[in-house]
């Protein structure tokens, strides 16, 4: 038979484990919502980009197949640029379609393996296109 320290004791046990499990799960959520938001920002960013009033495209931009954006003195864009701080391209049109390409040359929030940036492309809602993206030699 269990005495009654013993279920005092594994009471204790479990609440203790029970509390630093609640604060696990109210760190991954804070985490969720500050991507969430910081998503949400970029969401906005990209559709005001876009939502604007447009002139119709030259008729050069049906034939591109490749774009290269430049950056000038990469290193220090690098260097003043913390996790998270984007940099963004002019807009550029491909077969008519406005995109615009977002840089973060330290790397996002989820970044996996440290010294690593992200790069994204980004277009109208409903454009489906197939591309690849490089940074350097890196795909």
């Amino acid at each position: 038979m269990v005495s009654l320290d013993e279920l005092r004791f594994k009471l204790d046990e479990l609440s203790f484990k029970f509390d630093q499990q609640k604060a696990q799960h109210a760190a991954a959520i804070a985490s969720v919502k500050a991507e969430t938001s910081t998503l949400r920002q970029r969401l906005r960013h990209a559709y005001e980009s876009f939502a604007q009033p447009r002139a119709t495209p030259p008729i050069e931009s049906t034939f591109v197949r490749s774009v290269e954006w430049t950056l000038s003195d990469f290193a220090s864009s690098v260097r003043s640029k913390r996790k998270n701080e984007a940099m963004w391209s002019d807009e550029f049109v491909v077969m008519g379609i406005p995109m615009r390409l977002e840089f973060f040359p330290a790397g996002r929030e989820n970044a996996i393996q440290p010294g690593f940036c992200s790069l994204f492309l980004w277009c109208p809602p409903g454009v489906r296109i197939r591309y690849q993206l490089r940074v350097g030699s890196f795909r």
